[in-house]
């Protein structure tokens, strides 16, 4: 298995054992582990998933959401094109409505999108391009139909940090899982 796939495979990994974490936390209780402050809020921009930031409720890791601080990722397209790539489009909107048209470039990059099939045994890197009226796009193709994790990692101009949103997109056909990669014995 290459390095970007496995790295993939840890992100996911460490994803849903944080999000666990977080839901076994909230039923044994205890003190809220994310105190609600001005600085934490983003200054206001807007709300969470979660209604919002001065709701007392802990941080969901970068990726499993679609919306944060008033950021949403939103597909133009309903999914991807399995074995031939195809334009895949997106926007990101900005707490005011509109397309983001200025981001602040992280890793020489205005913005990264990986898409990962949620039987990890797909991953993809690349970098979109952006058109005029805030419209992502870049080329895209399955290798299997399946559901992919779409994650985008940017920093708009207008905030100190950047952000990582994700939406699960299809790829039509008759989908069969793969059994999960194993850990090679070290």
């Amino acid at each position: 298995m290459n390095t970007p796939t496995r790295m993939a495979g840890y992100a996911l990994g460490l994803a849903a054992v944080f999000a666990a974490a977080l839901g076994a936390g909230k039923v044994v209780g205890g003190p809220d582990p994310v105190p609600p402050t001005a600085a934490h809020d983003g200054g206001g921009h807007g709300e969470s998933q979660g209604g919002g930031h001065d709701s007392g409720a802990p941080e969901v890791p970068g990726g499993l959401q679609v919306a944060q601080d008033g950021y949403r990722l939103t597909p133009v397209d309903g999914g991807l094109p399995v074995g031939q790539a195809a334009p895949f489009r997106f926007r990101i909107v900005g707490p005011d409505g509109a397309a983001v048209m200025d981001y602040t470039p992280t890793h020489d990059k205005d913005l990264h999108l990986i898409a990962v099939r949620r039987d990890l045994t797909g991953f993809q890197h690349v970098h979109p391009t952006m058109a005029a009226d805030g419209t992502w796009s870049v080329p895209l193709a399955a290798d299997a139909p399946g559901q992919y994790r779409i994650f985008t990692d940017f920093r708009p101009a207008a905030r100190e940090e950047a952000l990582t949103l994700g939406v699960d997109v299809p790829a039509r056909g008759d989908y069969r899982p793969a059994p999960c990669p194993h850990r090679r014995a070290r």
